[in-house]
């Protein structure tokens, strides 16, 4: 292999085939970010006072930034040096750099280099995560105590480059250069997570790849995998191999019938081999990215008890879980039962070095147990006085193993109980009171709060859009933006905000699907874009929330960074991410306005009620029209549209359809 490269594996996202077929709309994105850039209004500097001299669009925006005059140029000819241990990670740096600038970038361990990075004992106080970036007219400067945070520089030199730097190939009309300035960064969480249910809708290796590729790029670093549920068990157990021959499929033709509304399949499903499973967790790992595997337990284990039946209690009835499934949790009387888990999982641990291990623990159908004999002697045994007591002693037993297994248990909500080690987790998604009531009882506590950070609910500005769930309320970006698990109005002592331990998202892919529109403006050609649309961007939100200080934020800042430069970046890597539609305002005397999503937005209107095309007129400024209520409006980005907003009286088509 050639000594330039070896050590590094490029992003997955390089080698898909859809960005070679998109190389000329690339172009003319580029064109559109020059022309937009200029527009996007100044907005106060987070980390200093005053008012940031250029329109820079940083995500997650650093802690500290202080600009300087003139900019630094990347040309054919630079170096990368990356001095002692950190010649791994300036391997990295100059894999992400040259597919978009087509330059050799070679790495050294010594010598002079445009670009250095290095290791610097001295600013262990920043953290592993943490991170200086100096930016001159002739040299950039990425240093940190630890290798996660010169990684994380680089991601923040790469945002510093015109947007094109995100394209996986070579653009020649771009000139590579970054503004001087010098930046102080660390993370306000250690903790800054994303889940993705791969039970309901399997996803590949490849797709896999993809999400964690971008995830790195906004500086997340925990990759929680849910791989299992009722629908599907997606991962090889050699010990019990009907796991995957049973369990990893559903349809007519298989033991486990279709699941999800509308499904006709004959046989759906897949599962991950244990070698790909390695695989996956070392390219995570050289992204800086934890895998945390989830295993449902004990409830949402259709799968699992279609595979062994005999994990269920020995009498059953016909009661049904919240999603509607009977028969669908373990018996918790059962020895064989905890010693098949502890096999199960003793193969999973040697898969997942990650400290923490998820159980899941939620939503569990207790009224299955109530006629069962050997539970109601476990009731009497262990004096429980309930059968959620017999969720507790199963959770128990379960952490029991994982401590056996050198790992710490964490698990949704409805697990926390003062039986349980204070050094078990709990990830808090029916809302912030069950996580702030588990961090003030001592357990450290990941706020995944539905009403924020669910992507699999709707968005609640556009018609005619992918079917959503709804339970949990509309989401916007501006909503996940708006998320702080330690409000001010909550107050909490200092150690109690020790136990915080950072925050989390969550996509279920129920409605994970291909799917096309009606009018055919948007459509969704394989799960993976279906899970792309419903995560971008408000993961991009999410990743600031988890970065960067709360009190130094700004919604209308955020906005302005995000729309178009981060946008622009989204389509060179090709994710299917959702384009905001903009908002039609009526005003007295039929006069309407058209607010963008974002400054400098190109919005296109109708004023006859029909859809609007990128033919249509151009908004810029507030109008009189005969019937307000026919104004249609959509944003353009990069010649993808957004879904079509219209007046006010038709705001209640705006809701998404639920899926079930």
């Amino acid at each position: 292999m050639d000594s330039i490269v070896q050590g590094c594996t490029p992003p997955f996202w390089t080698q898909r085939p859809t960005f070679r077929r998109q190389a000329a709309v690339i172009v003319s994105a580029t064109i559109v970010s020059l022309l937009v850039f200029a527009s996007v209004s100044s907005v106060s500097t987070i980390g200093r006072s005053g008012a940031r001299p250029s329109p820079l669009s940083l995500i997650p925006w650093p802690a500290k930034l202080v600009h300087g005059p003139g900019v630094f140029r990347l040309d054919p000819n630079a170096r990368i040096v990356g001095r002692g241990a950190a010649l791994s990670e300036a391997r990295k740096l100059a894999c992400e750099l040259r597919p978009a600038t087509g330059f050799g970038l070679p790495v050294s361990e010594s010598g002079t280099g445009a670009v250095s990075l290095e290791l610097d004992p001295a600013l262990q106080g920043l953290g592993p995560e943490g991170y200086t970036l100096e930016v001159t007219s002739t040299h950039v400067s990425i240093r940190s105590a630890a290798a996660a945070g010169l990684f994380y520089g680089g991601q923040t030199l790469r945002q510093l480059f015109p947007t094109e730097i995100f394209s996986a190939s070579s653009v020649k009309t771009v000139d590579w250069t970054a503004p001087v300035l010098k930046i102080e960064d660390r993370p306000r969480f250690g903790w800054r997570g994303h889940m993705l249910d791969v039970s309901r809708h399997f996803l590949g290796v490849d797709s896999v790849k993809r999400l964690i590729d971008n995830m790195a790029l906004h500086k997340l670093n925990v990759f929680h995998w849910h791989l299992s549920d009722d629908d599907g068990w997606r991962i090889e157990i050699k010990k019990y191999p009907r796991l995957t021959q049973v369990g990893a499929w559903r349809g007519t033709a298989c033991a486990i019938p279709n699941t999800l509304p509308g499904e006709t399949c004959k046989r759906y499903g897949g599962f991950y081999t244990q070698d790909q499973v390695r695989d996956v967790v070392r390219y995570a790992a050289e992204r800086h990215v934890q895998i945390l595997p989830e295993i449902d337990l004990p409830g949402h284990s259709r799968a699992l008890v279609t595979a062994y039946p005999w994990v269920l209690p020995s009498l059953i009835n016909t009661s049904k879980s919240v999603q509607g499934h009977k028969a669908n949790a373990l018996s918790p009387a059962k020895e064989q039962n905890y010693r098949m888990i502890e096999e199960i999982f003793a193969e999973l641990v040697e898969l997942f070095p990650f400290e923490w291990f998820h159980i899941g623990g939620d939503e569990v159908n207790a009224n299955l147990w109530k006629d069962c004999p050997e539970i109601k002697e476990l009731l009497r045994r262990e004096k429980l006085a309930s059968h959620q007591e017999a969720q507790n002693y199963f959770t128990r037993r379960l952490e029991s193993i994982l401590g056996r297994l050198g790992r710490r248990m964490c698990g949704w909500n409805e697990i926390a109980h003062d039986s349980l080690l204070k050094r078990t987790g709990i990830m808090a998604w029916t809302g912030n009171e069950p996580g702030w009531a588990a961090v003030r009882r001592g357990f450290p506590t990941v706020f995944a709060c539905a009403p924020y950070n669910y992507f699999d609910m709707g968005y609640p500005d556009g018609n005619d859009e992918p079917d959503s769930q709804v339970w949990a309320g509309l989401i916007d970006v501006e909503r996940t933006y708006s998320f702080e698990p330690m409000p001010a109005s909550t107050p909490l002592s200092l150690e109690e905000r020790r136990n915080v331990l950072g925050v989390h998202s969550c996509l279920w892919t129920e409605c994970v699907r291909p799917w096309k529109s009606k009018t055919g403006w948007l459509e969704i050609a394989s799960s993976e874009e279906g899970a792309q649309y419903r995560t971008f961007p408000r993961l991009c939100a999410l990743a600031e929330v988890g970065w960067s200080e709360h009190l130094k934020r700004s919604w209308v800042e955020f906005r302005d960074r995000l729309g178009p430069a981060h946008y622009l970046r989204l389509f060179c890597r090709g994710i299917k991410f959702r384009v905001p539609p903009p908002t039609v305002r009526v005003l007295a005397r039929g006069q309407f306005e058209i607010v963008p999503p974002f400054s400098g937005a190109e919005v296109r209107f109708t004023s006859d009620g029909s859809d609007p095309t990128c033919a249509s007129p151009l908004y810029r400024k507030p109008m009189v029209s005969a019937d307000p209520s026919k104004i249609r409006a959509r944003t353009y980005l990069a010649g993808r549209p957004s879904a079509v907003c219209s007046g006010p009286d038709r705001a209640a088509d705006n809701r998404p359809r639920k899926a079930r």
